[in-house]
């Protein structure tokens, strides 16, 4: 219990642990979304787009947030 208590003040843990929940995110969308996009008829440029933007978005706001949070700077 008390590695448990000692690692959860630690600010590398939460940002494992936000990054690793968010990497899941992203490998379900990379999974599911381009079927989606095929069933609705669109071409496969749609999907490609939208993990580029997501991808884009989430090294915007979780990756370069993440490492200055830890002091990486």
């Amino acid at each position: 219990m008390a590695k448990l208590r000692l690692a959860s003040t630690d600010t590398s843990y939460w940002c494992l642990h936000w990054v690793l929940h968010l990497r899941f995110h992203i490998s379900f969308l990379v999974t599911h979304l381009p079927g989606q996009v095929h069933l609705c008829g669109l071409p496969a440029q749609v999907s490609a787009n939208a993990l580029a933007l997501i991808g884009l978005a989430n090294m915007a706001a979780v990756s370069e947030p993440a490492g200055w949070a830890r002091g990486g700077g």
